[in-house]
């Protein structure tokens, strides 16, 4: 084998190391760790079968199907906590304000809150939500999940929705595995 050849290998074993210990890491900063560009490694996944790391996110969430994902899961841990994205568009808001209908905010809050559970199953028992600024269309929304507590199937998450740094939407769900 030549050195090249070598090295590649040595670099794949490597991403697999990688992505074994933190699962969730994106291209940019594997391939900062790895000291290669980005497209490289897009090629080593590519070569060992690996999906995109909202692809692998996706394949981790247990109790929502994919499709049923309001916005893109960013990061994950089962039980601990999630962040999410999710750009609001001109079909969200009433005609006459042009503000963002709460039913996608509180549908973005939700499917962040139930991602983050790690059962088959889980339903909201209980909702306590507080819309703080308007949103309008366009708007580029970011949501951190944090759970709380764990009594028996009772799951407590909190999630804060933003636009930028501030603070527009809070929710506490007490979610229900079934």
């Amino acid at each position: 084998m030549t050195k090249a050849t070598l090295k590649k290998l040595k670099k794949l074993e490597d991403l697999q190391i990688l992505l074994s210990e933190s699962p969730y890491m994106n291209d940019k900063q594997l391939a900062e760790a790895l000291g290669v560009s980005v497209p490289c490694i897009r090629n080593y996944r590519n070569e060992l079968g690996i999906k995109q790391v909202r692809e692998r996110i996706k394949d981790t969430v247990r109790s929502l199907a994919p499709e049923d994902i309001v916005g893109t899961i960013t990061n994950l841990k089962l039980n601990e906590g999630a962040s999410a994205e999710f750009v609001t568009t001109a079909d969200m808001v009433f005609k006459k304000t042009n503000i963002v209908r709460g039913q996608y905010l509180y549908s973005f809050a939700e499917s962040v809150a139930i991602s983050v559970i790690d059962a088959e199953a889980s339903l909201v028992g209980v909702a306590n939500i507080k819309y703080k600024e308007p949103v309008y269309a366009n708007e580029k929304l970011t949501a951190q999940a944090k759970v709380t507590q764990i009594r028996l199937n009772n799951y407590f998450v909190w999630v804060f929705v933003y636009r930028e740094d501030v603070e527009i939407f809070r929710s506490k769900f007490i979610l229900v595995s079934v």
